[in-house]
């Protein structure tokens, strides 16, 4: 039976089933052969048949052993191709981990290039906003250094303007204050400096002295020598007094030919002292005009002011020693007591 399938194996071209009932035909005719039934049954086969059975079971057996050499070269391959599947598949997870980084790199580099670009477009904004700003800045600027520039100019025009009528206030003042053909103060500019001497004197207790001045014949004067010799006479005696007198002293053309001397912190014997100086003064100057030679004499009335008088008590005193130097013959000085 197994010899029939052996060769039913090997003529279908089944050469491993039919080298497995080979294999054991062959254990069982090596079986046969121990019990001395070998020659019982190679009766049935002749010596040829035998002879090729020989000659198939050797090439079966060759056949075997390149078989089992090609299946151990298959297994050396199969176990190379598990190796190199193993080591594409290891290749492969690093590749996809390499490409699942790089993917992740990616996304990074995409979302840090939309994020430098909203930067870039922030840096944009800002510097858009910052040149705007900076024009409006700049136009702000050039507004407010024109308005500064129309106001200076206001304000040096209103400055000169004010120069100008503080100028004109002071030569009106001036003018209110001062006689105009002497320069000398007038009547209301002593009366006021003699209302803040009295307060000061009566405060600090200490006198001062006036002096009333008149010039003598003065309409004589005028009548024969005309208003220019007199006037001519009143600017060069002003002028004389004013060089006499003291810093502190104050002279003012009281009116007409009559002037009014204030000498602070002094006694009447003082007064008295200056006018005699002033009279004698007057006496050795000489007075000409257009060729022609001036008599000019002045009489001097003195009065001291204390906290006894009043101001007007002061000035009237003054004033009767004068009209009394001029009962008494003129070109003196009297005390008024």
């Amino acid at each position: 039976i197994y010899l029939k399938r052996y060769k039913a194996y090997l003529a279908a071209g089944d050469n491993e089933n039919a080298l497995k009932y080979f294999e054991k035909y062959s254990a069982l005719k090596d079986s046969l052969q121990a019990d001395k039934s070998y020659y019982n049954i190679d009766n049935f086969l002749t010596k040829k048949e035998l002879a090729e059975k020989e000659k198939t079971i050797q090439s079966l057996q060759t056949e075997k052993e390149v078989i089992v050499q090609q299946n151990k070269q298959k297994e050396v391959k199969i176990k190379k191709l598990i190796q190199d599947k193993k080591q594409l598949d290891n290749r492969l997870d690093e590749i996809k981990k390499k490409v699942k980084l790089t993917s992740q790199e990616l996304e990074i580099l995409r979302k840090n290039k939309k994020i430098k670009e909203l930067q870039l477009a922030k840096q944009r904004t800002i510097l858009i906003a910052i040149i705007v700003i900076s024009g409006m800045i700049l136009i702000l600027l050039f507004v407010i250094l024109n308005r500064y520039r129309m106001k200076k100019k206001i304000s040096e025009k209103l400055e000169e303007k004010n120069k100008e009528l503080q100028k004109a206030y002071k030569q009106l003042d001036h003018l209110a204050r001062t006689d105009p053909l002497t320069n000398l103060s007038n009547r209301r500019d002593m009366l006021e400096k003699l209302e803040y001497e009295k307060h000061r004197s009566r405060r600090s207790k200490v006198p001062f002295v006036l002096i009333m001045a008149d010039i003598d014949d003065f309409k004589y004067i005028n009548d024969n020598y005309g208003h220019d010799a007199g006037d001519y006479v009143l600017v060069k005696l002003s002028n004389l007094m004013r060089n006499i007198i003291r810093k502190q002293d104050i002279i003012a053309r009281w009116g007409g030919e009559e002037f009014l001397l204030f000498l602070p912190e002094t006694d009447i014997f003082g007064g008295k002292i200056l006018a005699e100086k002033i009279r004698k003064h007057i006496g050795n100057t000489k007075f000409e005009f257009k060729g022609k030679k001036i008599p000019v004499s002045v009489t001097f009335g003195v009065s001291e002011y204390n906290n006894k008088l009043s101001l007007d008590e002061c000035i009237t005193k003054a004033d009767k020693a004068l009209y009394e130097g001029k009962r008494k013959g003129k070109n003196c000085v009297i005390l008024g007591v």
